[in-house]
């Protein structure tokens, strides 16, 4: 199930795909990463974010999700202990490279 190429997804970029599952895909330090294309916390679009360093910052509240665990990075300093603790995580989508193309893989269980 091929997403597409990965020449398509700039280095320290990434990239949005539709076809034929909905996945956010990101370059950072010669490693691709998939998410879910909506931010957890109010279901607003990351295509239109960026990335922070190892991090994909969401432009309507500025949520910033750890890209290879999908965990909200962002504003642990500002917030007690006990919020940040449920700070919404990013659903991670793992992707890897093959000939070229992006695939979605499924892990171990997974329906």
């Amino acid at each position: 199930m091929r997403v597409d190429r990965s020449a398509e997804v700039p280095e320290g970029g990434f990239k949005e795909f539709d076809r034929p599952v909905r996945i956010v895909v990101a370059w950072r330090e010669a490693r691709l990463h998939g998410f879910d294309p909506v931010c957890p916390h109010m279901g607003d679009p990351l295509a239109q974010g960026s990335v922070v360093g190892s991090s994909i910052c969401c432009p309507w509240h500025h949520y910033r999700f750890d890209l290879a665990t999908g965990e909200n990075v962002y504003s642990r300093s500002v917030y007690p202990a006990y919020l940040a603790v449920g700070l919404p995580s990013l659903k991670v989508r793992p992707v890897r490279e093959i000939d070229g193309g992006i695939e979605p893989t499924l892990k171990v269980g997974a329906r």
